[in-house]
């Protein structure tokens, strides 16, 4: 059985690696090109300190591509069938009782039961250590990596608006290529940002992809659908204009929801708040047929629709919005319990 199971499971394992390395493959040709035209500008203009700067920016994220592209391929050698220690089973004997034996064997069986607890004890504890956990645990490709915007010296919740030329803007441009690779593929415009748990940055993750794809040259339309922080919707002024939770119930009602949202001096983002009417049941709001009727409606003729839904693991509404997109988008931030991570995937 153990056999089959590793051939099996190798099998889906190096496909599942195959398919991670093209895409990364892609991105890295993408990335290239893009160094080539700031090596092009910088012959032109050799004192530009903003494209030395994006220069340098993009060739840290090709190193980033690099490694993990050689990760993907190392921990598929290595672990591509999860079994990690295997012994053949032997021919059965008959074996007379020997009752000390048996004492020392039901000795060590529960020196093995008290460190099987101690070992699922810590693992309830781990947390995400390295960029590559998350992507193990959710069976799902990591899109991309963003830094603390201290680190990279960029303040304020888009550094795509106000530090278009740092590390994490260009992170942030590098997660929409990933993310239009991955919705290309199943032919999809729809992605849901939500995590595991309040504060791990998805309402900001959602606006810096909006302002990414907008400078990327598409129209992407930005949704706030939770209805319960309203944090885009507070970003942008707009509490008090109409929005998802003034829904009546008919088509032409959705058409009316969206706005203009001036986000930088350059960048307008089409925009749909929450809405102006607080609903009293939000997870009963969003199973309702006014916000399955209205979805469609919205998303038509799209190129791209970023939807910032609730933590997934903390109210019960996530998982009706994401029933009306093509794919989810986990936050997960350093620190993050692995042992959430894998609630959120079942």
């Amino acid at each position: 059985v153990v056999a089959a199971y590793e051939e099996i499971v190798a099998e889906q394992t190096q496909a599942a690696s195959q398919s991670a390395i093209a895409a990364l493959q892609t991105s890295k040709l993408e990335l290239q090109v893009r160094i080539a035209e700031t090596d092009a500008a910088l012959a032109q203009l050799p004192d530009s300190g903003a494209l030395e700067a994006q220069r340098n920016a993009q060739l840290e994220q090709l190193y980033a591509l690099d490694t993990q592209i050689e990760q993907i391929a190392v921990n598929t050698a290595l672990y591509g069938t999860g079994v990690r220690l295997y012994d053949a089973p032997t021919s059965a004997a008959q074996i007379a009782p020997r009752p000390l034996r048996n004492a020392a064997i039901a000795g060590v069986l529960g020196l093995i039961a008290a460190g099987a607890w101690a070992w699922w004890r810590d693992e309830r504890r781990d947390e995400v250590e390295s960029q590559n956990a998350p992507a193990s645990v959710l069976d799902a490709p990591l899109l991309g990596t963003i830094p603390e915007y201290s680190s990279v010296k960029a303040k304020g919740p888009a550094p795509t608006v106000t530090h278009p030329n740092s590390t994490a803007s260009d992170a942030y441009h590098f997660v929409v290529s990933s993310l239009r690779l991955a919705l290309g593929r199943i032919d999809g415009t729809t992605v849901v940002v939500t995590s595991t748990g309040p504060e791990d940055g998805k309402t900001v993750t959602a606006l810096n992809l909006a302002v990414a794809a907008a400078g990327s040259g598409q129209q992407p339309l930005l949704i706030d659908a939770d209805e319960r922080t309203r944090g885009l919707t507070t970003l942008a002024n707009l509490a008090n204009v109409p929005g998802l939770t003034d829904l009546g119930g008919a088509e032409d009602d959705a058409t009316d929801l969206s706005h203009n949202w001036g986000v930088g001096a350059k960048t307008d983002l089409l925009f749909v708040p929450v809405g102006s009417s607080h609903a009293t049941d939000p997870a009963r709001f969003f199973r309702s047929p006014s916000f399955a009727t209205a979805m469609p409606v919205l998303t038509a003729n799209q190129e791209l629709v970023i939807v910032d839904a609730p933590p997934i693991l903390a109210v019960a509404e996530t998982t009706d919005i994401a029933h009306q997109a093509d794919a989810i988008l986990m936050v997960v931030n350093e620190g993050s319990s692995l042992k959430k991570l894998d609630e959120a995937r079942t």
